[in-house]
């Protein structure tokens, strides 16, 4: 869907005068609008492991001022915690993807926003392995000594952070569902599209592509009519998948995409450009060090994550073990196995 917006900003004949760099003050103002909400929210009574959307204030280094760090409780609130890392373009609500999973299984999903996304206040030069230290953070405050963590899409790359980070009495399990790999992982069978998104995102100076994901998407997510932006997810992304993965999606699947993909970008585009160019730009650690058992799962007819850059990740990781599901994409993996990959997942 986003690779459409980029297509047409770039032919259009003012998409690009005149460029600058975005304002830092809208930063500071969105930064500090979700501060303000994060002390209502740790002002409440209500328990850290309530269902629904809560937030985290993370002190800064020196303690001068404080991060906020948005997560949502899905599944059971009682059951075995597990962290779930949301794709790209995408917020924490994607945990409840699987909230009927988690209480079948007993299994409290917890999705995190990442920085500068939905309620998780932007932070400049975050990288991959910052985020371990935040999810151990978060753990804590939400009083879990061990858990496991479980990437989808762009969200893998932080699960594999927090496997090479993270001690084994603490981190009991990593998953990494079609997700993405380092860009030395090759870009074999990826959809045009795709590749020419990766090529965008990757090489765009920062200013240059927060003015064009701002421009195309960013200001339809916060407008208030919300049928320009209905449209772009609609008719850009879901209209564009296969039959099959299309026949998936009934009227409420559809509109909590709509949702989940909207809070990546309610709080300003900031948070988008700083994800992509984190995943999709060089990694600050090699595979290889990652010496946690890694499972990880794909589907053979991928073309966002393709099952070559799977077998590639499972031949680099020292521990890891991929399950490949023949007839799957990027979507149906996700709709249709995801009882099944959490099962391997807590059976580590």
């Amino acid at each position: 869907m986003f690779l459409h917006t980029l297509r047409r900003a770039a032919t259009r004949k003012s998409a690009i005068s005149p460029l600058r760099p975005f304002s830092r003050q809208s930063t500071v103002q969105v930064s500090w609008h979700l501060s303000q909400m994060a002390s209502t929210y740790a002002g409440t009574k209500s328990s850290p492991l309530t269902a629904g959307s809560h937030a985290f204030i993370l002190p800064c280094k020196h303690n001068l001022g404080h991060h906020v760090l948005g997560y949502h409780i899905s599944g059971k609130t009682s059951g075995q915690p597990i962290f779930y890392f949301h794709g790209c373009p995408s917020s924490r609500l994607q945990a409840d993807d699987f909230h009927k999973i988690g209480e079948k299984l007993n299994l409290c999903v917890i999705g995190v926003d990442r920085p500068g996304i939905g309620l998780s206040t932007f932070r400049p030069g975050y990288t991959l392995l910052d985020w371990p230290q935040d999810i151990q953070k978060l753990a804590a405050y939400l009083g879990f000594s061990e858990f496991r963590v479980f990437g989808g899409s762009g969200g893998g790359p932080y699960a594999l952070a927090c496997a090479r980070e993270l001690p084994g009495n603490v981190l009991k399990g990593t998953g990494i569902l079609a997700g993405l790999g380092p860009p030395e992982s090759g870009v074999k069978g990826l959809s045009w599209e795709r590749w020419f998104g990766f090529i965008v995102n990757r090489w765009l100076p920062r200013w240059m592509l927060h003015f064009v994901i701002e421009k195309g998407l960013g200001r339809h997510a916060r407008n208030p009519d919300q049928t320009q932006w209905r449209r772009f997810v609609i008719d850009g992304m879901i209209r564009k998948m296969c039959s099959k993965d299309q026949a998936l999606l009934d009227e409420k699947e559809t509109e909590r995409m709509i949702s989940d993909m909207r809070n990546c970008l309610i709080s300003g585009s900031d948070g988008y450009v700083l994800d992509a160019k984190t995943i999709l730009g060089p990694w600050p650690f090699d595979l290889r060090s990652v010496k946690a058992k890694v499972l990880l799962w794909n589907g053979t007819d991928d073309t966002d994550t393709p099952i070559y850059m799977a077998r590639w990740m499972a031949n680099q990781l020292p521990n890891g073990s991929l399950r490949e599901f023949p007839g799957d994409t990027h979507f149906s993996i996700f709709f249709c196995r995801g009882e099944e990959v959490l099962k391997d997942l807590i059976e580590m």
